[in-house]
């Protein structure tokens, strides 16, 4: 929802032929067969072949149709600046744990969203940015080279 927001105003998604947006955990939800859906689900990032093959596999009714990729693990607030929309991602001088995988995710996903293979540079002082600007090497350096 806040991808979208941000993209596109509700006249602009209604001038789409888009009639309803909502979430797909929603528990209020009417079974619509007859309107054609895009599901956005939240691997808005990379995912494995055998996380691909479990979706396929539970589309049991055969009604997905195709599936792409779409690297959109942040939010584009204008074209020179974006949000991963975090908060407590360091205790002290140290990373929380989730958040250098979740940084690390969110940057890799900038990055092919932009088609771009960085050149790395931090504050050689600072521990926090040198185990971010690694793992971003790690992850940047496996999907532009895979």
């Amino acid at each position: 929802t806040s991808i979208v927001s941000v993209v596109y105003t509700q006249s602009e998604i209604l001038q789409k032929e888009v009639y309803l947006f909502e979430r797909i955990d929603s528990q209020n939800r009417d079974s619509m067969k007859h309107l054609k859906a895009i599901c956005f689900l939240h691997f808005s990032n990379v995912i494995s072949k055998s996380e691909i093959k479990a979706l396929a596999e539970a589309d049991e009714q055969e009604v997905v149709a195709e599936v792409q990729e779409f690297y959109g693990d942040f939010i584009a607030v204008n074209p020179h600046l974006f949000s991963l929309n975090l908060q407590g991602v360091a205790r002290g001088r140290t990373w929380e744990t989730s958040m250098l995988s979740r940084c690390t995710q969110g940057l890799t996903s900038v990055l092919l969203a932009l088609k771009k293979c960085p050149m790395i540079r931090y504050q050689l002082s600072s521990d926090m940015a040198k185990r971010l600007a690694e793992n971003v090497k790690v992850s940047s350096t496996t999907m532009f080279y895979a």
